[in-house]
């Protein structure tokens, strides 16, 4: 499995954002309170990352993207902060939906952001 390179760096605490997936199956009942149960206990989180790059780390970036992570296709170790551990932590992650957005922050750094699932999160 791919790792992030270190030369990338951590991703920004600005912007960054966890999100849960709901883990449980929920069925309404006639009368009285509905029925939950849990339908799985490895459910991933989604968590928003944004990084800024200068133009040397951009391109290590789009290498790794299109070389390790295959378009967003295959799972890699990345920083992320889930709230389990006081800091970061390397996780195993893959690209939501195998893209991400870059925007020029100025003559040399790109702002570039996209999601992630992470697995045993």
């Amino acid at each position: 499995m791919a790792t992030w390179p270190s030369s990338l760096g951590n991703p920004q605490f600005s912007g960054y954002d966890l999100e849960t997936t709901d883990p449980t199956i929920r069925t309404d009942m006639e009368g009285g309170s509905a029925r939950v149960r849990r339908r799985y206990t490895a459910a991933p989180d989604t968590v928003s990352l944004k990084f800024l790059f200068d133009t040397a780390q951009m391109a290590t970036f789009r290498t790794f993207w299109d070389d390790e992570l295959l378009q967003g296709a295959a799972w890699a170790y990345m920083p992320v902060k889930t709230g389990r551990v006081s800091g970061m932590e390397t996780k195993e992650c893959r690209p939501l939906q195998g893209k991400f957005k870059a925007a020029i922050a100025s003559a040399t750094h790109w702002l570039v952001a996209f999601q992630v699932e992470v697995r045993n999160a």
